[in-house]
């Protein structure tokens, strides 16, 4: 296995899972987030630098897992990739993340409801 390259999402996912490890979250909310992470990378094509993702790479993302999964599982990953820009910006790998103006898929109609 290659070192991932610095700067990539495989890179910061890295990190990420020890600041979600010394947070104590619950290893499967940790494995959730880590996967979403994981996908997002396989999604956009490897070494992908952070800097680059922006709201458009994101939402096709979670366009395709709403595509190939259920609307629970689509949503477990949006929150997980949430937390992860949330803590990308908080750390100061990104200025702003794509997540500032986003919703999950759905949250418009279940207001009207």
């Amino acid at each position: 296995m290659t070192n991932p390259r610095p700067g990539s999402i495989e890179a910061l996912l890295v990190s990420w899972t020890v600041h979600l490890r010394a947070a104590n979250l619950s290893p499967r909310t940790i494995d959730n987030y880590l996967l979403a992470g994981h996908q997002l990378a396989a999604h956009l094509g490897p070494g992908t630098p952070v800097s680059e993702n922006d709201r458009v790479d994101v939402e096709g993302y979670i366009v395709a897992k709403a595509t190939d999964t259920t609307a629970s599982t689509a949503a477990t990953r949006y929150r997980g990739l949430q937390q992860f820009f949330k803590w990308l910006t908080d750390e100061g790998e990104i200025t702003s993340g794509p997540f500032a103006r986003m919703r999950p898929r759905g949250s418009r109609n279940a207001k009207s409801r």
